[in-house]
């Protein structure tokens, strides 16, 4: 089953936004999923900033989860390690709040421009690609990608606070390797690798995490490994779940 959270997701909106604290054990499937959902416990797995979300989960809800998996996730210290992260946050909340996003879907439907098909692609696998770049050229998504980017600092030092540790629950890291189709000119691979020195320190540090964990690091796959590499992301999460049922 896969899981929207109220406020920054499709779910809705509410009077607090990104709460952590509202987080709650999904009980219903969401489409498109066509099988019985199972009662708890679940094997969650998070990707990116969804890491955070992911161990609050497991901390607030131990006795309802399995394992977890960490996709390339977020460090709840990362900002201390990236120092040019605001800066770099406050360029893209910048350049997409003065975006005039009718502008860019009239480009997108006149085929003047393949950016966000391209950048669609990079997310999510082929068959899904031109819904995923429906949902990127809403207006609603933007302003959802502006929240959860004003929110991560918090967040990040919330989960630090709240879930520093996963004690005995399994746990898989899935990390991204240092170069990948992603990084092509010359400027990004030098940016891509003087970042990974640090970021696979911070992705070795998230194994410690609990005392029954794996790290696996996927080979030429960018941030986006279960893009890039779907058949790794899911044989990662299926042999938590055999670990889980032993």
């Amino acid at each position: 089953m896969s899981w929207s959270s109220t406020g920054p997701g499709s779910a809705g909106a509410t009077q607090h936004p990104a709460d952590t604290r509202s987080y709650t054990p999904p009980t219903t499937c969401t489409e498109p999923c066509t099988e019985p959902c199972t009662a708890p416990p679940y094997v969650v797995a998070g990707h990116s900033i969804g890491g955070y979300i992911a161990r609050l989960f497991a901390a607030d809800h131990p006795e309802d989860v399995a394992g977890v998996v960490l996709i390339d996730s977020s460090h709840h210290d990362q900002f201390h390690w990236f120092p040019h992260y605001p800066r770099r946050m406050a360029s893209i909340y910048l350049r997409e709040r003065v975006r005039p996003y009718g502008l860019v879907r009239l480009a997108n439907d006149l085929n003047l421009t393949d950016a966000v098909e391209r950048k669609a692609s990079s997310r999510v696998p082929g068959v899904w690609t031109k819904h995923m770049a429906g949902m990127m050229l809403n207006d609603r998504h933007r302003r959802a990608d502006i929240r959860e980017l004003l929110d991560w600092p918090r967040l990040a030092a919330d989960t630090g606070r709240r879930a520093p540790s996963l004690g005995d629950i399994p746990l898989t890291v899935v990390t991204s390797s240092e170069l990948s189709s992603d990084y092509v000119t010359p400027r990004q691979i030098a940016r891509r690798r003087a970042d990974y020195r640090i970021w696979s320190q911070l992705q070795a540090e998230l194994a410690t995490l609990s005392k029954d964990s794996r790290h696996i690091v996927a080979e030429n796959a960018g941030h986006f490994v279960h893009r890039h590499d779907p058949e790794l992301v899911a044989s990662a999460i299926l042999d938590l779940v055999r670990r889980a049922r032993q």
